[in-house]
């Protein structure tokens, strides 16, 4: 496991070298924020913290990368440190994943400094295997910390939310994302990435790497296109349909909120100026219904969805006005 310093996180990190440091580590977290903040290489970096071996006096210093458990953890092959995540090409994690893990945690640990579980991500848990959770959140064993990650704690069963300790992760100052982005990479447009990125440094890293400089002005000639209706919805999603759905629905959401702004503001073309312009005939009301569609298409990514399906019925509005649908076949 990684554990790279950002940071944004320094905060959280003192927070828990106290808790060690008092011995009053909780027995459950729930890590919550946006995504792109560094969620699980946080967790990653706790698991060292609460398993490496150095003397607990040390706490400043640790984890001290250097002990048995700190190399088994930074391999992957700790004994007392277990990873729950759906099984690959399936979105859930069934309630025989956390039967598995209760039975592992319930076991004694091998190293004797405990054991530590991350569940991610935390909204993914099927309702059975949440229950399933509760008695070992309720009653856990002694030396157990288990970790959940989410970034949609709202879809967490409040039992669960109310027995774990919650460590809110937020986005940092513009001024301290575009440093540490900038140190990473120098001569690129942080700000616009860090907008897209709803201004989680992680996530705007991860923009650049995809080439979203390029992408980003695909996206605005392909929906502008649409609006002066030159292309055909059906092949405009034909095409986004090979990006990701949180790459394509956080466009469409910072897009449509530009054009919103760009009503209010005379400085500037937030949008663009040709898309700006070609936006004029949009009326604002519908611009408002349309971002409420986008929210409802990325609240839905967590359930089965054909993504092919629920572009095409985000792109036609655009080539008829943003005219709302009677009847959505996607989000109702």
């Amino acid at each position: 496991m990684s554990a790279p310093d950002f940071p944004w996180q320094k905060p959280l990190r003192e927070r828990m070298r106290r808790a060690l440091l008092q011995q009053r580590m909780p027995h459950a977290l729930l890590l919550e924020g946006p995504e792109g903040l560094g969620k699980r290489p946080f967790a990653g970096w706790v698991s060292l913290l609460v398993l490496c071996e150095a003397p607990a006096a040390e706490t400043e210093t640790r984890p001290c990368g250097k002990c048995r458990s700190c190399r088994w953890i930074a391999a992957g092959t700790h004994p007392d440190a277990f990873d729950l995540q759906p099984e690959e090409d399936k979105k859930w994690i069934a309630i025989e994943q956390v039967r598995e893990l209760v039975e592992k945690l319930s076991l004694k640990s091998f190293a004797r400094k405990g054991k530590v579980a991350v569940i991610w991500p935390a909204s993914s848990l099927t309702s059975n295997a949440a229950n399933s959770l509760l008695k070992t959140l309720e009653e856990p064993t002694s030396g157990t910390l288990l970790m959940l990650i989410t970034s949609r704690p709202a879809r967490l069963p409040a039992t669960i939310r109310s027995r774990c300790q919650r460590l809110r992760f937020t986005v940092p100052p513009p001024a301290e994302a575009s440093a540490w982005l900038t140190a990473q990479n120098e001569g690129t447009d942080w700000p616009r990435l860090l907008e897209l990125g709803g201004g989680a440094p992680l996530a705007a890293l991860a923009l650049h790497e995809a080439g979203f400089a390029e992408l980003d002005g695909s996206f605005r000639a392909d929906l502008e296109a649409l609006i002066l209706r030159r292309q055909d919805p059906l092949s405009v999603a034909g095409r986004w349909s090979h990006c990701t759905p949180e790459t394509c629905l956080g466009w469409l959401e910072n897009c449509t909120r530009r054009l919103i702004i760009g009503r209010f503001s005379a400085v500037g073309e937030p949008a663009g100026a040709g898309l700006q312009k070609a936006a004029k005939s949009l009326k604002l009301q519908r611009l408002f219904l349309y971002l409420d569609q986008v929210n409802a298409a990325r609240a839905a990514l967590d359930s089965p969805l054909n993504w092919q399906l629920a572009l095409e019925s985000l792109l036609i509005p655009w080539s008829d006005e943003l005219r709302p649908l009677e009847e959505n076949p996607i989000f109702g």
